[in-house]
């Protein structure tokens, strides 16, 4: 009887194991996609009629998408699942940022013009 006690919790901690690490992968997965549309929404914000329109309707989505997901994640797996899915989209925030580093502007960088007087 002892035994299989023994067994049985080791098999619940191997699940939850699995069910933070699928967590953390599908919080990666949110993250990557909620960057990309950010991503594609300022690519397109310049040449739009109405960017203000363009900016809500991006970040509802984005949001909706992203919070459905964690929801998903807290109800299969809890909140321990959460937090790690939180952590994934944190990850791929840092690494798309370390990878994608925006250009630092120096003096030499920028040619300066005269600001003529009106």
């Amino acid at each position: 009887m002892m035994i299989e006690s023994l067994n049985m919790e080791s098999m619940s901690t191997s699940l939850n194991i699995l069910g933070w690490l699928v967590a953390l992968f599908i919080g990666g997965f949110a993250g990557f996609v909620y960057f990309l549309g950010l991503w594609l929404t300022l690519k397109r914000l310049p040449t739009s009629n109405n960017p203000a329109l363009l900016m809500l309707a991006s970040l509802l989505l984005r949001m909706a998408f992203v919070m459905s997901i964690f929801y998903l994640i807290m109800l299969k797996v809890g909140w321990q699942g959460l937090l790690i899915a939180l952590v994934g989209l944190t990850l791929v925030r840092f690494i798309l940022s370390r990878h994608y580093k925006p250009e630092v502007l120096t003096s030499e960088s920028v040619k300066s013009e005269p600001i003529e007087n009106v």
